[in-house]
């Protein structure tokens, strides 16, 4: 978890809070800015302050809040000092980048001229006198860093302002599609082993205690010139004493799998044995110098002592997991994928015994210090102990499907077949498993009490985010109410959570509070009771009803969900409200002055009545003329824009141009506004998110292949990034590449997912599944931060 610096100013959100804050009409203009108190001084002393500020690295917070503030000193006839307010980056929040840009606004109370803001000495940028400014490239260092602000108007007063920022390290690329691990005790700095065939890379996972624990490096990689290609690396095993990995690699065709080895200490990697069938499990016997390998021909014992090594069948088991006795070199635990059973083998007899039959298993492992007992991870989330002598098992951690009873807190894990279970040889009771299905991230699992927690720290308290896939914006009151981000975190196949996230800035900036569905700290009493998601692909927030409007794609319906309860119904689709049936809704806008929610559904565009429900059809091939909404597609996002149209995004088959296009509300008429030959700039590829920005009279798109934030004109519907990376004007293989916006990049493994538009703060917060975060990106400079969950 993310280290709070202070105890002031819990986020507790109570109905209340909720209630007033989805009744505040728009903007939240007082989210994070700055409150004031005056005091009389001269105009010398606020000199002497400036040239006094420099940056820090304090562990405190810079106010009772930790949000930004500002306090005043008067000139010595009493007149009144001018305020500042930060509005990006919002305090409390987090970057890995070794700088930072301040971007503010200022007042005078008694309109006196503002002469000058800085924040830790450097003068800030402006070309409106202040009333907006900017100080780009503020250096910070690891850990919490204090910046110091003063405002100066003609008389002589000054105002005092600060926020704190966090510096962390980069956690490195964001697992893919991670497979079988293995423990890597390395000279003292612990590691796991982790192939992944997304990434096509053998990666080591940091298990050392401090703020890099967790956090992933490459180890070896495929770049051009090699030879030896991973193409499916599916499982690793150390060979310690051989300074070296061995991961065997599926490659995708019976009889193309191989075995390869890693050096360690280079990366480097040659091809030891060719030929197998869609391997997907090793284990490694160092005394004997031997390895046991799982294939679809069944397990076989691979002698190492020689450069080509020796095979020797054992029997056809088809194996997803084999584990070594540690006590026991001729014994072997292996997982059956065809039967579902765990069996022990006796190497040197070629025999099995089965211990016992089990939902799905996965994978299964010894108990380090009592070959006895072993660990199986049965599908869907199941941990259970096993006693191998008679068979029987109990839970240790999770869900048992057979009973429904429950063991442990923390999110639900989602086992599948390159799932692995590494037991941590300083602490028998603890093993280390990644989430499965959405959740890639390695995940820490307690044996005595079960409980699961990430091996990252995060920002923010409460549940961790899994799969952040939606996210939408609850509107602030008042200054003492800021806007809050609800986001839907998706656990396909197991469950799903809906967070409200504090948006306020300061010491509690990112918590999570469950609104509704699963809660991994209460795991046996979900918040709210109603249907369940299927499919979640869009939501907006209904303020005047106090709701969330969800829809569900593969029940082909839209969810309300109520702000206060939790509660989840049915209110448009599946036989509820009048009208025709949506075949496959996809993107969501809310039009609340004409009481209506505009949903994209096929190749039609409804208008969904608040009230009752009722559908009704604004465009589709008898309404309106143009190009049609595309009939398949998911990748369709709404944003209601000026002039009485709506914006429509839609993405297309892979490797093709998405298109923007305007849809008139009076008269269905489509229009492409940019895509194909309208507009000039980088191609939007996989767009997952439009917002309208009134103020610079542009789209706002994230595109998911990219991993960018696109503008797009709507004058002209030229397409530009404004935050991640450009391509330039040759957008393939010439090295032109540049980093919109400072702060860390977005990950080299992101899922980026959805976005929301903070009009008044001129933010966009946008969901990453692959990383687990929510980051606030700057319009006006690109810039990122963490605003609540893991480090991208």
């Amino acid at each position: 978890m993310y280290t709070k610096k202070t105890a002031i100013g819990l986020f507790v959100v109570t109905l209340a809070a909720a209630l007033s804050a989805c009744g505040g009409g728009s903007g939240g203009s007082g989210s994070g800015s700055s409150s004031s108190s005056s005091s009389s001084s001269s105009s010398g002393s606020g000199s002497s302050s400036s040239s006094s500020s420099s940056s820090s690295s304090s562990s405190g917070s810079s106010s009772s809040s930790g949000s930004s503030s500002s306090s005043s000193s008067g000139s010595s006839s009493g007149g009144t000092a001018p305020t500042a307010s930060v509005r990006f980056p919002l305090s409390g929040s987090w970057t890995t980048g070794a700088t930072i840009g301040v971007r503010g606004t200022a007042s005078d109370a008694e309109a006196d001229e503002i002469i000058s803001v800085s924040v830790n000495g450097v003068p800030a940028q402006t070309d409106d006198g202040f009333a907006t400014w900017r100080v780009p490239g503020l250096a910070v260092l690891e850990g919490a860093n204090t910046l110091e602000g003063l405002v100066r108007d003609a008389q002589g007063n000054v105002g005092t302002f600060s926020l704190v920022i966090e510096q962390g390290g980069n956690p490195g690329v964001a697992l893919g599609v991670p497979g079988g691990m293995a423990f890597d005790p390395n000279n003292g700095r612990p590691r796991l082993l982790v192939p992944d065939s997304g990434l096509k890379a053998l990666l080591a996972v940091d298990l050392s205690e401090g703020p890099g624990r967790g956090h992933r490096s490459i180890l070896s990689r495929n770049k051009s010139g090699d030879e030896d290609l991973f193409v499916t690396p599916s499982a690793v095993a150390l060979d310690a004493g051989n300074g070296r990995a061995l991961v065997v690699d599926e490659n995708g065709f019976f009889g193309d799998g191989k075995l390869f080895a890693v050096e360690l200490v280079s990366g480097e990697r040659h091809t030891l044995l060719d030929g197998l069938r869609a391997p997907r499990t090793i284990a490694v016997d160092s005394d004997s110098n031997r390895a046991l390998i799982g294939d679809n021909s069944g397990v076989v014992v691979l002698g190492l002592s020689t450069t080509q090594p020796s095979v020797t069948p054992v029997d056809d088991l088809r194996a997803f997991s084999i584990d070594f006795d540690p006590q026991n070199a001729d014994r072997a635990l292996v997982v059956d994928s065809r039967v579902d059973t765990l069996f022990q083998v006796d190497i040197a007899e070629k025999k099995k015994t089965k211990v016992g039959d089990f939902a799905a298993p996965q994978a299964a492992a010894f108990y380090p210090s009592d070959s006895s007992r072993a660990l199986v991870a049965d599908s869907p989330d199941a941990l259970f102990g096993v006693n191998l002598s008679d068979g029987s098992k109990f839970l240790r951690s999770g869900l048992d499907v057979t009973d429904g009873s429950i063991r442990g807190l923390g999110p639900r894990f989602g086992y599948n077949r390159k799932t692995s279970l590494v037991f941590d040889p300083a602490d028998s009771d603890r093993i280390y498993a990644y989430g499965g299905f959405d959740s890639n991230r390695v995940f820490s699992v307690d044996l005595i009490t079960g409980d699961r927690i990430a091996l990252e720290r995060s920002l923010g308290g409460g549940p961790e985010f899994i799969g952040p896939a939606h996210v939408a914006l609850i509107p602030g009151a008042s200054p003492n109410h800021p806007p809050m981000a609800v986001v839907l975190d998706e656990n396909t196949r197991l469950s799903d959570s809906i967070y409200r996230v504090n948006l306020a800035a300061g010491d509690n900036l990112g918590d999570r509070v469950v609104l509704s569905g699963f809660d991994a700290g209460n795991p046996s009493q979900p918040r709210g009771s109603g249907v369940d998601f299927q499919d979640p692909v869009d939501m907006v927030v209904d303020t005047d009803n106090k709701r969330l409007l969800v829809v569900d794609v593969d029940e082909k319906l839209l969810v309300a969900v109520d702000l206060e309860t939790g509660d989840r119904t049915i209110f448009s689709g599946a036989g509820t409200g009048e009208g025709s049936e949506f075949l496959r809704p996809s993107g969501i806008a809310l039009d609340s002055e004409n009481n209506r929610a505009l949903v994209a559904s096929a190749d039609a565009l409804f208008a969904v009545d608040l009230d009752s429900g009722g559908r009704s059809i604004l465009s589709d091939a008898s309404t309106g003329s143009g190009p049609l909404l595309p009939v398949e597609s998911d990748l369709v996002s709404l944003a209601l824009g000026a002039n009485n149209r709506v914006l429509v995004v839609t993405g297309v088959e892979e490797d093709e141009e998405a298109s923007l296009m305007a849809v008139e509300l009076e008269t269905g008429k489509r229009t492409i506004i940019s895509g194909g030959d309208l507009g000039i700039g980088p191609e939007i590829q996989l767009p997952k998110s439009l917002s309208f920005d009134a103020v610079g009279n542009r789209a706002l798109i994230v595109d998911s292949k990219r991993n960018s934030v696109f503008a797009v004109d709507l004058d002209t519907g030229d397409r530009s990034i404004i935050s991640g990376i450009d391509p330039g004007p040759e957008e393939f293989d010439t090295e032109d590449d540049q980093l919109v916006g400072g702060g860390a990049a977005f990950n080299e493994g992101a899922q980026l997912s959805d976005a929301v538009l903070d009009a008044d703060r001129q933010a966009l917060y946008v969901t990453d599944r692959a990383t687990g975060s929510l980051i606030a990106v700057d319009l006006a400079t690109g810039d990122r931060v963490l605003v609540s969950g893991f480090a991208f």
